[in-house]
């Protein structure tokens, strides 16, 4: 396994990443929870020490095998060698949020007070490694209270760092937050199709190796496993359809799915329908 430094937070993760999508047992069909806890523990044995999921997946279901995994390895759950990734969803409404509508109204101090708590008791943890918005718009930039809430929880010891999940459709709408320094990490979607964070998004993560620079995760990166259907039927060629589940109501929209995408064919960690997120971690530092 290779290793990259996080960003200004000096954390030393694996380039390759779990994401906790499926085994939240609510997206991708049935789920076993033993073959999640199983696929876990093999990616952990192979060097894998940074694991991305979110409240949603699974309602929580997916922090809680989390917690379980490190509690059975004995390692500290929260500022320990595994680092954890979570987010936090905006309350019931638009996904992604409307511009009109108000940053404080989607993610509201007192709910986002809450929802840190959801996931501490979930991981039964006392500090989470890093908290991301799910999803965000480009009008909040202008007030971005939500980010403010999360840097205060962050000088009160409830979480170590703060990111956002960028809205695919304007991923570049992250880049004044990450050049303001309110930023430690960020996840985009980037692979063979989607190449335009290159040109601005990335750059910018990187352009000063200073305290505001941001971490990169990348989500998406098989393209929701185009790339290994034609890597295993070449003669076929690419034929882009979807047998991403339907969204529910102020659920985590499909497309957001870097994170659960099933990629088990891509590692011998995995098996049965676990899945992975094949991101890497870019930093000004490493």
């Amino acid at each position: 396994m290779k290793y990259r430094t996080f960003g200004r937070l000096d954390w030393k993760v694996s380039e390759i990443g779990f994401g906790a999508w499926a085994i939240g047992g609510d997206a991708w069909g049935e789920q076993k929870d033993e073959v999640s806890l199983a696929a876990l523990h093999r990616a952990l044995d192979l060097g894998v020490n940074f694991i991305d999921t979110a409240q949603v997946y699974g309602n929580g279901h997916s922090e809680r095998l989390i917690g379980k995994v490190l509690r059975e390895r004995k390692e500290k759950v929260g500022d320990g060698k595994i680092k954890v990734a979570t987010k936090i969803p905006p309350k019931p409404g638009n996904w992604p949020p409307f511009p009109h509508e108000s940053c404080e109204v989607r993610f509201p101090e007192d709910y986002l007070r809450e929802r840190v708590e959801f996931s501490l008791k979930n991981l039964k943890a006392e500090v989470l490694d890093l908290v991301q918005l799910h999803t965000w718009t480009r009008a909040w930039n202008r007030n971005p209270s939500a980010v403010h809430v999360l840097q205060q929880l962050k000088k009160e010891g409830k979480i170590l760092a703060v990111g956002i999940s960028t809205p695919e459709h304007d991923q570049n709408s992250l880049i004044e937050l990450m050049r303001n320094g309110l930023l430690d990490s960020v996840q985009v979607i980037y692979n063979i199709f989607e190449q335009e964070p290159a040109a601005e998004f990335l750059p910018a993560a990187l352009e000063n190796n200073s305290w505001h620079s941001s971490s990169i995760l990348v989500r998406i990166s098989l393209s929701m496993n185009s790339v290994e259907r034609v890597r295993r039927n070449p003669e076929k060629g690419l034929k882009i359809s979807s047998s991403r589940p339907s969204p529910e109501p102020s659920a985590l929209p499909p497309s957001f799915g870097s994170i659960g995408q099933q990629h088990t064919t891509h590692s011998t960690a995995c098996s049965g329908s676990s899945a992975w997120h094949f991101g890497h971690f870019i930093s000004a530092t490493s």
